[in-house]
């Protein structure tokens, strides 16, 4: 555990000379100026705006995850091809769990603030709906519901390349959206893209049923066979990449 945190300091000092921080706190400010400023002359009812904005908020998640994975993926690369990956401590997987706790941990923020922002702003145009714990609820289920797909874009952006990452991730963001219909009905939990999405609305709607238990069993399952085979595989990588 001491080493993890050694290391975490390490990347976490690492912010101030990359652009990650800024993206996850610029573009949810964007996104909640875009939205409240359609709001504001829409006639939609309070909650189908509030549904819409998290249905959207949920479906380009995997787009802004491949971005961030990206960015820091180069990073990485730009600062010695990947070799400072693994000059750090005695478990390499130590430094890629590193990476993956700051990316989530700025996740998080960034949805706290696309949320929170949406609260107290639409405050101001109607009401919000909900109170202010249920938005930071429906935060914690955005990004616990993504945690596989920041394994997936971190792993597809340290192999492979950034091109290949935002590629996948807007075809997720494509079918993703398209789960969202009835098309997804039976079929939106074998999506990890998906789950963001749909577990919040089920949240928002406060639907619970024999589809949302089956949904979390097969999530879960997914959610460690996925992160231990990234595990796996970066205690195994050396460092090469597929170049673009």
């Amino acid at each position: 555990m001491k080493e993890l945190l050694k290391i975490l300091k390490t990347d976490i000092m690492k912010l101030k000379s990359s652009k990650l921080f800024w993206v996850h706190l610029f573009i949810p400010l964007l996104g909640n100026l875009l939205f409240l400023s359609y709001y504001r002359a829409s006639k939609w009812g309070d909650f189908e705006k509030l549904s819409a904005y998290i249905q959207v908020l949920g479906i380009v998640f995997p787009i802004m995850i491949s971005i961030v994975c990206s960015i820091l993926a180069q990073q990485e690369y730009d600062a010695g091809y990947y070799q400072n990956l693994f000059k750090f401590g005695s478990k390499i997987y130590l430094n890629y769990l590193s990476k993956l706790i700051l990316l989530i941990a700025l996740g998080f923020m960034a949805s706290l603030i696309a949320l929170l922002v949406y609260y107290f702003g639409y405050n101001l145009i109607g009401d919000s709906v909900l109170n202010i714990k249920q938005y930071i609820i429906i935060a914690v289920i955005l990004i616990l519901s993504n945690f596989s797909e920041y394994n997936i874009h971190l792993f597809l952006s340290l192999r492979f390349s950034k091109n290949i990452s935002i590629g996948i991730a807007a075809i997720e963001t494509l079918i993703s959206a398209l789960f969202m219909t009835g098309l997804g009905e039976g079929r939106w939990y074998f999506l990890p893209a998906a789950w963001g999405p749909r577990y919040a609305i089920y949240y928002l709607n406060g639907i619970k049923n024999y589809d949302l238990k089956l949904a979390l069993i097969i999530s879960i399952i997914f959610t460690v066979l996925i992160f231990l085979s990234v595990i796996i595989w970066f205690n195994k990588w050396e460092g090469n990449r597929l170049e673009e």
